[in-house]
């Protein structure tokens, strides 16, 4: 028999992440593998993607996928992926068409190809490198129902629906943004004013993303939601944008 491909660690091992079980390790490690100019290359990437523009974001990204910079970087996240690849698979037991919105370099993407061999997958990005990236990797594993394309959201059509959207910090593209402020410090209240709401879903590219998902979802589709959105100020208005679209929870958040 093969490998079960409920084997996430397997499956990231083919990637070239590895595990470390403290900071400086891994950051040890980082040095000895990349260059000082490429890490410095990184820490300039990662300040100008804080800003919030697109092009700086999709230049982070095509760096990221760099082949020698890919393994390193994204080792940084193998405790993330550990614990949001399971729960996001066993989601997708039983659809037949699954999107993965902001798929980067197509890590966790071709993993439920993998888990879900029936299954048809498809991963946008943006970013051209990732892309790339995504489709070389998908040759090396030997994977025939999983494609790649580089795509935006709001500016590219979709005429295919789909049972099970996966949206990873694809949704609210402004880290910065201070969302809705707290009228009431006590109670941490939030004013409901439909012009500052719709406000926030513009600034942030919220509200045509979001219509753009709900589109493409199947009639008894499936979303998967990650978002940077800890604070109650940017959180309420991104749960106030899904519930204006008819949205509702089927698991706690």
């Amino acid at each position: 028999m093969g490998k079960s491909w409920n084997d996430l660690e397997a499956h990231l091992a083919d990637w070239g992440l590895r595990h470390f079980t403290s900071d400086e390790a891994y950051f040890q490690w980082q040095r000895r593998m990349l260059l000082p100019e490429e890490i410095a290359g990184l820490h300039t990437a990662v300040e100008k993607k804080r800003q919030g523009a697109t092009e700086d974001e999709t230049a982070f990204y095509d760096l990221s996928a760099a082949p020698r910079i890919l393994p390193v970087l994204y080792s940084q996240r193998v405790e993330y992926y550990r614990v949001i690849g399971p729960l996001v698979a066993a989601c997708l037991a039983g659809a037949e068409t699954i999107l993965d919105v902001g798929c980067g370099p197509g890590i966790l993407t071709t993993y439920y190809a993998r888990r879900y061999p029936r299954a048809r997958v498809t991963g946008i990005d943006r970013s051209p490198v990732c892309i790339a990236e995504a489709q070389r990797k998908t040759e090396a594993l030997h994977l025939d129902n999983v494609r790649f394309e580089r795509a935006d959201l709001v500016a590219s059509s979709r005429d295919n629906t789909y049972d099970c959207i996966v949206a990873t910090h694809a949704l609210v593209q402004s880290e910065q943004d201070p969302g809705l402020p707290s009228r009431n410090w006590r109670t941490f209240e939030r004013a409901k004013d439909p012009l500052a709401q719709s406000a926030f879903e513009r600034r942030t590219g919220l509200g045509a993303r979001l219509d753009r998902i709900v589109a493409a979802a199947s009639v008894e589709g499936r979303i998967i939601v990650f978002e940077k959105t800890r604070q109650p100020a940017r959180r309420v208005p991104v749960q106030r944008a899904f519930a204006a679209r008819g949205l509702h929870l089927t698991e706690p958040p």
